[in-house]
């Protein structure tokens, strides 16, 4: 009778005992993560680990649900707004649990928010208590959640609670590397201050409108210091420049911007198409995916968009790197 009452419990375990990093698969539209069957499974008790309906799994496997599972077999877990959450909370009666992406070679974080649904790079630094653009190969990278039924499912042991990152309220600090130490910038989405606050003494970027005002001419740092820097691979586009406040630039002819498609601390050209001025500048970090950033391709420090000449709004140029 001892032997099996032990064996009656052991099973079960066997069975749940899903405590191994949740790994996510796919690119933005089509992400999954992968279950290896073991004994007694079935796509109902499988649905309910996941929170993934149970016909559905079968269909995204390309199988039936009267085919059954083997031991052994590796499923396609299907995520979906069901079961995979990123910037919202949970119900009442469910947990959320990591997954994670492993780190491959020159992969960066802005790889990862466009594989990802373009999660902001902020929300992954948050997530990660990260710092730096630059993360090590193999290194394990929350890049969203799965929602699971705490009574239902073995995984909630696994849970971690979702930190939910406000867009109006983000703040990303980034260090660039350069041979001379530089000003730490700060990022933020024009936020306004408490008038009981002392007043901010870092260097900020604010997007830019048209009634701004306009800062005193840029020195003449002829195109700008990182000018030395620059080693074009034969990228180049043309597009719509927008503009950023920066106080960099203006006494140092450090001139930055703001560019999705060359990786971050690269240097480009970019040329006023109306007048055929231009400027080197180091690309501090992508866009953020904001609705006033449609349409265009770049946005420039108002201390580089001062020696192009076009200080006030957006302006045709042409992108090189």
């Amino acid at each position: 009778m001892k032997k099996l009452v032990f064996l009656f419990f052991y099973i079960p375990l066997t069975v749940y005992s899903q405590d191994e990093t949740l790994v996510i698969r796919g690119n933005t539209g089509n992400l999954y993560i992968t279950h290896t069957a073991v004994p007694k499974e079935s796509f109902y008790s499988i649905g309910r680990l996941y929170n993934a309906s149970p016909k559905e799994i079968p269909t995204y496997n390309n199988t039936t649900l009267e085919a059954g599972i083997s031991i052994g077999q590796v499923l396609k877990i299907p995520l979906s707004i069901i079961n995979f959450v990123q910037n919202s909370k949970a119900a009442s009666d469910e947990t959320t649990v990591p997954l994670y992406h492993i780190v491959e070679p020159k992969e960066t974080l802005y790889q990862l928010s466009e594989k990802y649904n373009k999660v902001p790079i902020a929300t992954l630094k948050i997530w990660n208590k990260i710092s730096d653009e630059n993360v090590a190969i193999g290194k394990k990278i929350v890049v969203g959640y799965l929602k699971v039924k705490t009574a239902l499912s073995a995984l909630a042991k696994q849970g971690a609670p979702l930190v939910i990152v406000a867009p109006d309220k983000v703040k990303t600090e980034v260090v660039v590397p350069t041979k001379k130490a530089e000003p730490k910038v700060e990022i933020v989405k024009a936020i306004e201050e408490p008038k009981t606050k002392a007043p901010v003494t870092k260097p900020t970027l604010v997007f830019k409108n048209n009634e701004d005002e306009i800062f005193n001419s840029a020195k003449d740092y002829k195109a700008g210091i990182f000018k030395t820097d620059y080693n074009s691979e034969g990228n180049k586009e043309n597009g719509v420049a927008g503009i950023f406040k920066s106080t960099s630039g203006w006494q140092d002819g450090k001139y930055y911007c703001l560019y999705n498609k060359a990786q971050q601390y690269t240097i480009v050209k970019i040329t006023n198409k109306s007048n055929g001025k231009f400027v080197y500048a180091k690309v501090l970090d992508a866009m953020p995916d904001l609705k006033q950033n449609n349409n265009v391709q770049i946005r420039v420090s108002n201390a580089a968009s001062e020696v192009l000449g076009s200080t006030t709004s957006n302006f045709d140029c042409t992108i090189e790197y």
